[in-house]
């Protein structure tokens, strides 16, 4: 399976779908690294990071091994997300 491929299967449908999905952030997350080996799970990786212009998170939910970095990064989205409401609010009342 090519992921790029994938990927833009994935994008497309969020486009069909509207309700601006598709403009919404996104973490990309390439998992079951623990099935592939590690040196094959990097060079996935890499391959898709070179054809999409995007770098994946990899990690196995299984062993846990790379979540953290997933969760710590949907944790940065999630306070940037509340400071530009925040932000916004503010404005509003000024």
């Amino acid at each position: 399976d090519n992921l790029a491929d994938a990927y833009q299967t994935i994008r497309n449908e969020l486009a069909q779908y509207g309700s601006g999905l598709d403009k919404k952030p996104e973490l990309v997350g390439l998992t079951k690294m623990d099935a592939l080996g590690e040196e094959l799970a990097q060079d996935q990786a890499k391959t898709f990071e070179n054809e999409t212009g995007i770098k994946p998170f990899v990690f196995s939910s299984l062993s846990q091994e790379g979540l953290k970095l997933v969760l710590y990064a949907l944790s940065d989205c999630i306070r940037e997300k509340e400071k530009q409401t925040e932000e916004g609010v503010h404005a509003e009342a000024d």
